[in-house]
């Protein structure tokens, strides 16, 4: 196993932190020569070393560090604005993440988890995100989205761009069959069969919901204190 022990340690030190290093300074220090050699490191270990469920474990290991550790740190104990804006800074970190750990580890996806029961690297990264990160903050999610689009349509300044990459995740958490990350103007995406159960269940049917029950309640303020052409300006 000396040969194992050998390729992880070169994995934390030539993968891991130089990918933290970028997302603490925004600083790319990994070159390609030692990502290349990383790559076909993983390469030996499942091809001459039978090794691929070992390397697939161990891959499963730095998913859950990552989410667990930096991930899901970002957004805890956060609500309002605040919780939206670090969802987004952790959303767009997470790609990043998979778009590289992805490359890193294509070899293992394609000859030994294709055929497998095991789900690939980005579809594993993404049921894994939703599991740590997501679903703990879920409903202050929810609420924090809901209220920054309600101040807009009542006429305050919002951050339109935030609310649009913000409903962008909820539909990328929703793709299925073998979602991947490809880059859109250098920018990692996901792709992938659209699914919206996600958006419909956790976003858009509790939001229309509580706009239904906001105008409902405002309607009986409008009703008692306004003359009907008041009113009507308001329906409108």
């Amino acid at each position: 196993m000396a040969g194992l022990a050998s390729t992880i340690e070169q994995m934390e030190e030539g993968f891991l932190k130089p990918f933290y290093h970028f997302l603490t300074t925004g600083t790319n220090s990994m070159d390609k020569k030692t990502f290349t050699n990383l790559y076909y490191c993983v390469i030996f270990e499942c091809d001459r070393n039978d090794r691929a469920n070992t390397i697939y474990r161990y891959a499963r290991k730095i998913l859950l560090e990552f989410c667990r550790g930096r991930m899901a740190g970002e957004v805890a104990g956060v609500e309002g604005d605040a919780m939206l804006m670090a969802w987004l800074r952790c959303w767009g970190s997470f790609k990043i993440f998979v778009h590289s750990f992805n490359k890193m580890f294509s070899y293992l996806s394609q000859f030994y988890l294709e055929n497998s029961n095991k789900r690939k690297i980005p579809d594993e990264c993404l049921r894994v995100f939703k599991k740590e990160c997501w679903t703990p903050i879920r409903q202050n999610l929810r609420l924090a989205l809901r209220d920054m689009i309600n101040r807009g349509r009542s006429g305050e300044q919002v951050n339109r761009d935030a609310i649009k990459a913000a409903i962008q995740s909820y539909r990328a958490m929703g793709l299925e069959h073998d979602p991947k990350t490809v880059l859109h103007n250098g920018i990692p995406q996901w792709e992938g069969k659209k699914n919206l159960a996600i958006y419909y269940e956790y976003f858009e049917k509790p939001y229309l919901k509580d706009t239904a029950k906001a105008y409902t309640r405002m309607s009986k303020i409008w009703i008692a204190s306004e003359n009907v052409m008041e009113y009507l300006k308001h329906v409108e």
